[in-house]
């Protein structure tokens, strides 16, 4: 039997893997693109029953029905009343969905923050009520806004133990009531493993994403599927399926009208299914994020090179910002709201040395051009990060955070996070416990009153926190 912990740990860290050793690609897309199994976004939500997919998706694959999974007289004891089986890999495992809104989970609830660490500051927590090993959350978790700005979470209640692997994956508004819920339920011994992919940046619409990979018998998927769709809609529409020799791609990006297939390559298929094919090829692709509806925006990077690149319908992909053959220098981990974008930029490598690292390295912004105009880079502090690389950041109202590690190689994780103020540069940094029973994650959305972000025990980061910002005090000017 697999190893049930990097199961569903691991499914969700092989896009940042993949970035971070240089070694993820994907396969051009065999398929020919087709219709999905359409249903309307604006179903459901409100009450009664959702529809259920019509048809098979893309690809046509007789694995996945029309209806929901036939069950037997009995529920798992650890499937709420109601649900319906969800009909993906020919109904082999015991995933459920509530068919009906009525039957979604309770809302997010959050209580004051206990064990703040060494920095002042005032916060929220989510409450984990549902039963869990010490890991109630799971992920990586994401966050995304409705076209009010209102926050959606997406991620996973971790439940029983990582041997029956057993939990519900949830899109939920922070405040405000569940969205879509899917249960795999704790007598599955074989997965499937359900990775929460991000979905959107800026730009999100109401849709979630979801990959399904099969394990069965195997230490690597024997299928793929990446699936997603309106989130008040319970089953999810087949985008695309990987089969077992398959190179995969790391993830999907979810925007208004495309979903990006990123690995070493890049895919842009619209919701429906239909495939407008291979838009890059070359360094691998990180820090991916729509901007707009037709913006993403990403970094292409290797252990020399790195550098910024935009996709648009019109324009295809191109560099938007790089130092070309000066490999002394390096900009990387982009993020933005659509209106300010912020990376990190590293200068004064020995190219000729031993290490890819720069010794010098910055936080930069610049206001989103609208058209293909140049980016004007203004630097806005010092980063104090062990590299630029594979940052994780999120931008709104003027301000950015980044998750940031100081952690030299087999040294103790000192994972902290930094905010900087994008129109002065002044900051504040948070620091983990000085031993490490907990750290730091990654921020997940940030806007004029708190930054939402992962803390917890070691790398997992199994919680979520929402932080004030008016807590934070007069923050430090910028060097």
């Amino acid at each position: 039997m697999r190893w049930r912990w990097w199961g569903w740990f691991g499914a969700a860290l092989v896009g940042w893997l993949a970035a971070a050793c240089g070694c993820g690609t994907e396969k051009d897309d065999p398929q020919a693109s087709g219709g999905s199994a359409g249903t309307d976004a604006s179903a459901g939500g409100t009450g009664g029953h959702w529809p259920l997919p019509d048809s098979a998706g893309v690809g046509g694959s007789p694995t996945d029905g029309a209806i929901p999974c036939p069950e037997g007289p009995e529920l798992p004891p650890d499937v709420p009343d109601g649900w319906v089986r969800f009909p993906v890999f020919g109904c082999k495992y015991k995933v459920y969905v509530p068919p009906e809104p009525s039957l979604l989970p309770p809302p997010l609830q959050w209580e004051e923050c206990t064990d703040l660490g060494p920095d002042p500051y005032t916060c929220t927590q989510l409450v984990t009520p549902w039963p869990h090993n010490g890991q109630p959350v799971g992920g990586q978790p994401r966050a995304w806004k409705d076209e009010n700005g209102k926050v959606i979470l997406q991620f996973r209640q971790m439940s029983g133990t990582t041997v029956t692997h057993a939990y519900t994956a949830v899109a939920a508004y922070a405040d405000g009531p569940m969205l879509q819920a899917i249960r795999v339920s704790e007598q599955t011994n074989q997965g499937p493993v359900l990775a929460v992919l991000p979905n959107g940046g800026a730009a999100a619409p109401m849709r979630a994403l979801w990959r399904f990979s099969d394990y069965e018998g195997s230490s690597t998927a024997n299928v793929t599927e990446i699936r997603g769709g309106p989130v008040t809609n319970p089953m999810a529409d087949l985008i695309v399926r990987y089969e077992k020799g398959d190179v995969l791609s790391a993830g999907g990006y979810g925007g208004p009208k495309y979903v990006a297939l990123v690995g070493a390559r890049l895919h842009i298929r619209e919701w429906d299914g239909t495939d407008l094919g291979q838009q890059y090829v070359g360094l691998d692709i990180a820090n991916t994020t729509w901007a707009n509806a037709e913006t993403l925006i990403w970094n292409a990077q290797s252990a020399v090179k790195s550098h910024l690149y935009r996709w648009t319908p019109s324009g295809g992909a191109e560099v938007i910002h790089s130092y070309g053959d000066d490999f002394s220098k390096g900009a990387a981990s982009p993020a933005t709201d659509g209106t300010d974008l912020v990376w990190l930029e590293g200068e004064g490598r020995d190219v000729g040395g031993s290490s890819s690292f720069f010794p010098t390295m910055h936080v930069v912004t610049s206001k989103l051009p609208a058209s293909s105009a140049p980016l004007e880079p203004k630097r806005l502090r010092s980063w104090k990060g062990e590299a630029i690389w594979n940052a994780a950041g999120a931008v709104g109202c003027g301000y950015a955070a980044y998750s940031m590690p100081l952690t030299p190689v087999n040294a103790p994780l000192d994972q902290r996070l930094l905010i900087v103020r994008l129109s002065d540069g002044v900051s504040w940094e948070l620091k983990s416990p000085a031993d490490n029973h907990w750290n730091w994650g990654q921020p997940l959305t940030i806007d004029c009153d708190e930054l939402i972000t992962t803390w917890g025990v070691g790398f997992g980061n199994f919680h979520i926190r929402r932080i004030r910002l008016d807590s934070l005090g007069p923050g430090t000017p910028p060097d």
